[in-house]
Formats: structure tokens, C-alpha cells, sequence
């Protein structure tokens, strides 16, 4: 699969969730995922890892999603 979902959870009972989840939301920031995601990227420009921390993505081999699909076939 080429996606990862992270479902982000908001308390319903919570002052302070209900506003950040409306905040979110609000038509004028767009999509829910693009707004999360411009976030993060303005977080990592703004603090960049510690070379300790930083993630290593291996390069995706040609051959990795037909090897993953089959087992469902």
C-alpha cells in the first residue's frame, strides 16, 4: 500500500480539543490532511532533528508492491 493513515484523535468534552478540531477544520485552512501536513513540514523547517534523530528512508525497490499484493491473491 503507497499510504500510511494516522487517524488524530479530539476529546469531544474538551474545551481545548473542540477548539483546535474547529480551528482545524475551518474551510479556509482546505484539506484537513494538507493543513496537518503544511504543519509538520513548517515544524521541521523551523526546528530541524538533531542528525542523532533524523529518519533513513530506504529507496523503494521496483518490485515491493507486487511482492506485498501477493499474499492477497
Amino acid at each position: 500500500m503507497s499510504r500510511k493513515i494516522k487517524p488524530v484523535s479530539f476529546n469531544k468534552v474538551s474545551e481545548y480539543d473542540a477548539k483546535l478540531l474547529k480551528y482545524a477544520e475551518a474551510k479556509e485552512r482546505g484539506n484537513f490532511s494538507q493543513y496537518i501536513k503544511r504543519l509538520i513540514d513548517a515544524d521541521m523547517n523551523r526546528n530541524p532533528m538533531p542528525a542523532s534523530t533524523q529518519v533513513h528512508v530506504e529507496p523503494k525497490r521496483e518490485d515491493e508492491d507486487a511482492e506485498a499484493m501477493s499474499g492477497f491473491l
